[in-house]
């Protein structure tokens, strides 16, 4: 996972450089997401993390879509058994995409 905890219990995220050559304005929205993240997904609200991250949910959006369109995280859209929508399901991508350097 790209998150770690030093002595004094100071949580820090770790972002790929291939996600800061990539997306270098929205790397810090990467890196706040491994922090969330068990098991490498993260599903949470959208207007619950934009308030968290302290941008509109518009904002949020493009910056979720370019970390996509990067290939560093995959947005699963989810419903429940009567279709109605549930928060969204981010899979953080910690591997290049195929084809790119390390």
């Amino acid at each position: 996972m790209g998150r770690t905890t030093d002595r004094s219990g100071v949580r820090f995220a770790a972002i790929p450089e291939w996600v800061l050559r990539a997306c270098r304005s929205e790397a810090w929205l990467y890196g706040y997401m491994t922090l969330l993240a068990k098991d490498d997904t993260v599903h949470i609200p959208l207007k619950q993390l934009a308030a968290e991250t302290n941008v509109s949910t518009r904002t949020l959006q493009k910056h979720l879509s370019a970390l996509g369109e990067a290939g560093a995280l995959e947005i699963q859209p989810r419903h429940d058994a009567t279709g109605n929508r549930l928060p969204n399901l981010y899979v953080l991508n910690f591997a290049p995409p195929t084809g790119e350097a390390k």
